[in-house]
């Protein structure tokens, strides 16, 4: 069962294992990855905006967000060790805010159909 709603984008609810409150770039860039790398399947939710949550709906990432493995995906720049910059393809398994009424019963819902 997919939740895909204004407020939020998790295609695959069930598949979700634990939810990352906030969109900064230190959860994006560190704290996704580290999950994604320990097994886990994290959803990205905002506390008041959805500028996150429109990226992913918009499919800002183009083919990479239609893969049937990995519901959605995200870029991020990093800096290597040797100074050079790169983007990296991040995987997340679902998008959603809290800054509204709505986003805010969808991520209740989620709760309750997130893997446990």
């Amino acid at each position: 069962m997919s939740t895909s709603s204004a407020s939020s984008l998790v295609p695959s609810p069930n598949e979700v294992d634990c939810l990352c409150i906030g969109s900064g770039r230190f959860l994006r860039s560190v704290l996704v990855p580290a999950l994604n790398a320990a097994g886990h399947k994290p959803a990205v939710i905002q506390t008041r905006g959805r500028t996150f949550l429109d990226y992913c709906a918009a499919g800002a990432v183009g083919d990479a967000n239609t893969s049937s493995d990995v519901p959605l995906k995200y870029e991020v720049d990093v800096v290597e060790y040797d100074g050079t910059v790169a983007t990296q393809i991040v995987d997340c398994w679902g998008a959603g805010t809290l800054g509204t009424e709505e986003g805010r019963d969808e991520v209740t819902k989620l709760l309750d159909q997130m893997k446990r």
